[in-house]
């Protein structure tokens, strides 16, 4: 199943609903699944004895539920839509005790990455479709593509412009997703592309600092499109920030 694709173009989302347990939630967290045709009416029965037994999958976290469907009589086809019930007054917030010092239970945000949206929107947009979306911020991009890279030389009007989006929409861009470097890796045995993924790292620290950005993300592999030898790997050691820990592939 491709969630992304069930969960984003279909816009099977329920925000805010009203529940007095996790049965309720579950229940009503069902119907965008009947909106879509993905399952009967039934199917807000079935699902609680599944809730009840498999809890940490279909309640992902305080205030978050995610009931699915899979094929059979009840359900059409796979489905998942997000659900964040709102709890009952009487229940929310709740603090909890630990050492004789009052704890606020913990709060769950979510955001979403730049390339949920397509690319020609501009940031004044992206950040506002985010807020309306009910999402509380953004992940920015910078990948191998020379117009994301382009960011890095923004201008000082250019990084004032981004951060005035983000205050006029009240959507914050927390963090960096620095994939550029499978295009310019640490440990290529070219030190003109060595030198530029250095280059790269250090604007992208300059240019977090000038828009207020907490993280930056970096790739954890020493090459991309070439082999990974043992001196790719002493390479991406000597000059990378870090040492290589996986080879997983950017988002």
């Amino acid at each position: 199943m491709n969630g992304t694709r069930c969960t984003l173009e279909r816009e099977a989302y329920a925000f805010g609903v009203e529940a007095a347990d996790r049965r309720e939630a579950a229940r009503r967290g069902v119907a965008p699944l009947e909106a879509e045709g993905a399952a009967e009416f039934r199917y807000r029965d079935a699902i609680v004895p599944m809730t009840e037994e498999l809890e940490p999958w279909c309640v992902l976290a305080p205030g978050v539920a995610m009931p699915h469907a899979v094929p059979n009589r009840s359900a059409a086809r796979s489905a998942t839509p997000p659900t964040r019930p709102r709890p009952p007054a009487s229940s929310r917030p709740r603090s909890r005790r630990c050492g004789g010092e009052a704890m606020s239970t913990p709060t769950v945000r979510f955001g979403l990455y730049e390339k949920a949206f397509p690319a020609s929107l501009d940031w004044p947009q992206r950040l506002a479709a985010t807020r309306e979306l009910g999402y509380e911020f953004m992940e920015m991009s910078i990948d191998e593509a020379d117009a994301r890279l382009a960011r890095l030389d923004w201008t000082r009007d250019e990084r004032r412009a981004f951060r005035f989006a983000v205050e006029d929409c009240g959507v914050a861009v927390p963090s960096i997703c620095l994939s550029a470097h499978r295009r310019f890796p640490f440990g290529s045995a070219d030190p003109g592309v060595r030198a530029r993924a250095r280059e790269i790292m250090a604007k992208s620290i300059d240019l977090s600092v000038a828009l207020g950005v907490r993280t930056v993300q970096l790739a954890g592999y020493d090459v991309y499109y070439e082999p990974s030898t043992p001196d790719t790997l002493a390479r991406f050691a000597k000059d990378s920030p870090g040492p290589p820990t996986s080879r997983a592939r950017p988002r």
